[in-house]
């Protein structure tokens, strides 16, 4: 089982999909930099997840080498892939990799005849 889905809905004029995420509070796709940091390289310790930046903008006017700062991570409210993939749907299909054809799905369907020329369709729901 995987941290991330993609869901593919269909109504009578399109089919759309979006991007769900099922990972664990902690886990790299939801962690955020609370210095706004936009990218990381995350690492963990006994201490927690983290990342470490140069100090080199700070320390550029005394020639000093600069100096590796830790940023701890934190958890955030949402995930970053479906941020990025729900941004803009238009990119999932886009973004297949190796551009696999796969099949989304089969459901079964009641025919109805219309006018005796025209057929309507509806899902048949699955009984429990």
């Amino acid at each position: 089982m995987t941290n991330h889905k993609l869901i593919y809905e269909h109504d009578r004029d399109q089919t759309c999909v979006r991007a769900l995420c099922v990972a664990d509070a902690d886990a790299n796709c939801r962690l955020r930099c609370p210095h706004d940091c936009e990218w990381i390289s995350i690492e963990r310790d006994e201490h927690g997840p983290f990342h470490m930046v140069d100090t080199f903008d700070e320390l550029f006017e005394t020639n000093q080498e600069p100096l590796p700062v830790r940023h701890d991570l934190v958890s955030g409210p949402a995930c970053h892939v479906v941020d990025w993939l729900n941004e803009d749907a238009s990119l999932i299909p886009e973004l297949n990799d190796p551009y696999q054809r796969f099949e989304i799905g089969t459901i079964d369907i009641d025919v109805k005849w219309v006018n005796g020329d025209e057929i309507m369709w509806a899902k048949v729901e699955e009984s429990s």
